[in-house]
């Protein structure tokens, strides 16, 4: 009987607490989660970059690039931003970009998703510590929609 006692009284505090702690806490700010229907993807925006984005009007715009150049109709150069680290301090460079590539070309894509990737046969060469160049192996309208998901 004392435990019953005792539990009631532990709810019965524990619930005014509760609605204390409701009446003194103001909300600060407005919390908005985005649910993208593929959750994949809303982790990927939600933890990593890439190379290029879209604003609020569905244009391109620079993200980890700070900007690109079309070489040819095959061949898009990068400048990758400088002063980027990750979160133990390691720089973001074109060097960091050829590990990510060694790995993106490891991956198995759906099947149903295969206009947004990069194909297998694009080179990546490295121009500097800030600039990297893919060339595919033929013309590529869709690149910049490809490196949208190419982190």
């Amino acid at each position: 009987m004392l435990v019953i006692i005792q539990f009631a009284l532990g709810l019965a505090i524990s619930s005014s607490l509760a609605q204390e702690w409701r009446v003194r806490v103001k909300p600060r700010g407005t919390l908005k989660v985005v649910d993208l229907w593929i959750p994949s993807v809303s982790v990927n925006y939600n933890y990593a970059e890439s190379l290029v984005t879209l604003d609020r009007n569905n244009n391109y715009v620079p993200c980890l690039a700070e900007d690109w150049r079309w070489i040819d109709g095959q061949t898009i150069e990068f400048k990758l931003r400088r002063g980027v680290t990750f979160h133990n301090g390691e720089e973001f460079n074109a060097e960091t970009l050829r590990v990510n590539w060694q790995e993106y070309l490891g991956m198995e894509t759906p099947e149903n998703v295969q206009y947004e990737i990069i194909p297998d046969e694009t080179d990546f060469v490295i121009i500097d510590e800030h600039t990297v160049r893919f060339t595919f192996p033929a013309p590529a309208g869709l690149a910049l929609v490809q490196f949208l998901d190419f982190q």
